[in-house]
């Protein structure tokens, strides 16, 4: 169990981080209590001592998707503004357009 508390930890870390960074206040409690409520789940399934590795695991998979959603921020200084806009294929009327050979 202290393997999924420290990854719940570092967890609430990047959770709190990132909402300071984007927007210089506090997250708000339903993301936090979001986040609570998977690692309290997978707590639960580490008592038995055939999950618990499982359960460990995927604890830190989610700290660290939650850590790599936070990356492009850093690694661009906070300019990342969502996903780039891919632009659509020229060719007039829409999606109605009919393939000639």
């Amino acid at each position: 169990m202290p393997g999924i508390a420290t990854a719940w930890l570092i967890g609430e870390g990047i959770i709190f981080w990132r909402s300071w960074k984007a927007d210089r206040r506090f997250p708000v409690p339903g993301q936090l209590v979001a986040a609570s409520f998977v690692f309290i789940a997978l707590g639960l399934a580490a008592e038995s001592s055939r999950a618990r590795g499982v359960a460990t695991a995927l604890a830190w998979g989610f700290t660290s998707a939650a850590l790599l959603n936070v990356l492009p921020d850093i690694a661009t200084g906070g300019t990342n503004t969502g996903p780039s806009k891919i632009p659509l294929p020229s060719g007039g009327g829409g999606g109605n357009t009919k393939l000639r050979a």
